[in-house]
């Protein structure tokens, strides 16, 4: 069975990078990556691909498909470099075929198939093309898809966060790519989210689900201009996966252009059940004068009959988090009331006095130890106030 380019872009992992972490989300990988994929169709014979090499001590390229290629690399100059051509103490080319795809990969890039990793130590900022041609054992009626993964020893990184893995349908899904130029935010750049669905037999190309430009204004869902932080939303229409591949091009603040892509998945699912109400939470005391032992959220819910869990996030003003979970069962379809409950010792935990945030609410059903999300509902509700120091240690 071949894979498809779209396939291909599912072995990819991050490359050495640093990690950034905003004072209030989670650790975020940022790396120096660029990408381009495609497919040679039976009716062409070689395609090529452009790729930007900005201001890096080295770069490489990782050349992979399941169909066996000849690559040529032509540089700015209009130079041309291929595994043909003698290495020297600054560009290598090396060749191999991968066969096995349950073993830990060496390099982001590296797939089922052949390969081709090129090295170009101080390599000249600018446009390089690569040309892909079939050999002549490869069969003219297949069709050849084909990714090449492009790392830069570079300053200027890009990472992506989201708040979750799943989505609902009909719901703005928050996506954020982090851009920098070492620990300086990068501004003016122009990112794009093109989003797919993953296809019914998981082989075919991906099916198209919209655009979305992400934006570093401070308006809308981005909630500070110029801090490197440019974010958008997208909404899925249908259960399923979707990939969000992102696309940032711009130029530094030293004027260098640059060109970093990026990606992740995430499940969406029907919104079958709803949060029919989330009531005041208090701070439970066993008695008037014992410290505080527990925080009591109580959660309404209302749909069809089955098993679920109930996960409940809160979040202190620098930062911190905790979650809870509780599990509980519809018989029938109706309504049903539930307290979820966190224990102070771990309220403690967030190490500054409160009211918190309750994040998020979010409502899983769980079939054959499957979890698919339900419901969800983000930053509606806050903790009553309290001290750190009335809540109990254990």
């Amino acid at each position: 069975m071949r894979r498809t380019a779209a396939a291909l872009c599912l072995t990819l992992a991050p490359a050495t990078a640093m990690l950034a972490q905003r004072d209030s989300g989670p650790r975020v990988t940022l790396y120096a990556g660029a990408h381009a994929g495609g497919v040679i169709s039976p009716a062409e014979t070689d395609v090529q691909r452009a790729l930007t090499v900005d201001v890096a001590k080295r770069a490489t390229l990782l050349i992979t498909s399941p169909v066996e290629l000849d690559a040529t690399l032509e540089l700015p100059d209009g130079s041309r470099f291929s595994a043909a051509d003698r290495p020297d103490d600054r560009r290598r080319w090396h060749r191999f075929r991968r066969e096995k795809g349950d073993d830990a990969l060496l390099l982001p890039g590296v797939g089922i198939g052949y390969n081709d990793h090129v090295t170009l130590d101080d390599p000249r900022p600018g446009r390089y093309l690569v040309h892909l041609r079939r050999t002549r054992t490869a069969a003219a009626a297949e069709s050849a898809p084909f990714l090449i993964t492009l790392l830069q020893d570079s300053e200027i990184r890009m990472g992506l966060s989201v708040p979750a893995r799943d989505a609902l349908t009909g719901a703005p899904f928050l996506v954020a790519a982090l851009i920098f130029d070492e620990d300086r935010p990068v501004t003016g750049a122009r990112v794009l989210a093109t989003v797919t669905r993953e296809p019914s037999d998981r082989v075919s190309a991906g099916v198209p689900a919209g655009e979305a430009a992400l934006a570093d204004e401070g308006r809308g869902v981005d909630t500070t201009r110029g801090d490197g932080i440019y974010t958008g939303t997208v909404t899925p229409t249908a259960a399923g996966r979707y990939f969000v591949a992102i696309h940032a091009t711009g130029v530094s603040a030293g004027g260098v252009a640059f060109e970093r892509h990026a990606g992740l998945s995430f499940e969406a699912s029907k919104p079958t059940v709803q949060i029919a109400g989330v009531e005041q939470s208090s701070w439970r005391r066993r008695t008037a004068r014992a410290p505080i032992d527990r925080l009591i959220i109580p959660v309404s819910i209302r749909g069809p009959a089955g098993a679920y869990e109930i996960l409940v996030q809160v979040r202190a003003g620098n930062g911190s988090r905790i979650a809870a979970r509780e599990a509980v069962t519809l018989a029938s379809a109706g309504t049903a009331r539930v307290v979820v409950g966190i224990e102070a010792s771990r309220v403690r935990t967030l190490a500054v006095d409160g009211p918190y945030a309750i994040e998020s609410l979010e409502v899983f059903e769980i079939r054959n130890d499957a979890r698919t999300l339900r419901a969800r509902r983000v930053d509606r509700d806050k903790t009553p106030t309290v001290r750190i120091s009335d809540l109990a240690t254990n």
